[in-house]
């Protein structure tokens, strides 16, 4: 299993030094989703607005990125990869 580092940026940075491991780029994917949800569903829109949670792997390469706000998602920019 590979491990993952799930940090937010855009308005609020919030590191992740411990990582989560992840059995594929597919589950780090999910995971990143729903931690999206979970962060974003008691704030504000306003609050997230522009915010993301950014998945790296254990290089430090961004390989997956999913906004915290539906706007942002509405407007399509959700899973970028960079």
């Amino acid at each position: 299993m590979a491990r993952y580092f799930f940090s937010i940026h855009g308005g609020m940075a919030i590191p992740d030094p411990d990582g989560q491991e992840c059995s594929s780029l597919g589950a780090a994917k999910d995971a990143a989703k729903q931690m999206a949800y979970d962060f974003a569903r008691n704030k504000r829109a306003t609050e997230i607005l522009g915010a993301h949670i950014s998945v790296t792997d254990a290089t430090g390469a961004e390989v997956f990125q999913t906004p915290l706000s539906l706007v942002d998602y509405l407007a399509g920019r959700v899973e970028r990869r960079r």
